[in-house]
């Protein structure tokens, strides 16, 4: 049975050419320690559950990438390792459901008859060192 939640029953279709895929952690938040000379707008409160809550800060060199992406009608996808819930938890305190497509999981496994590198070049590929 699919978890993904479908009105007619068929597969959803993301209809663009241009699909942009965002991890949320060290991608879209940081969990590095708060030090004393942090300035506390940087960061933003997740909740994990109903009971604990995490402040972690915003990588905001992403989030603008993620927000000019949207702005240029980019069908942007947020995933997440630690599973769907927590990549909600993320892109709703970073007030982004606006400009959001699809919340999931990171895929658990990749089928394609090519390597990543051999269909996006490295210039598509973004990641922090």
């Amino acid at each position: 049975m699919s978890r993904l939640y479908k009105e007619d029953g068929k597969p959803a279709v993301v209809k663009t050419d241009q699909t942009i895929f965002f991890d949320c952690d060290d991608t879209l938040i940081d969990w590095s320690p708060i030090h004393p000379d942090d300035d506390m707008k940087d960061f933003v409160t997740l909740m994990n559950g109903a009971v604990q809550t995490y402040t972690v800060k915003r990588m905001e060199a992403n989030i603008r990438s993620l927000m000019i992406h949207k702005q240029m009608n980019h069908c942007i996808i947020v995933w997440s390792a630690a599973g769907y819930e927590h990549a909600y938890s993320v892109v709703e305190a970073l007030g982004l459901m606006d400009y959001v497509d699809l919340i999931c999981c990171k895929p658990a496994i990749f089928y394609d008859d090519l390597q990543a590198s051999e269909f996006m070049n490295e210039s598509k590929r973004r990641w922090r060192k």
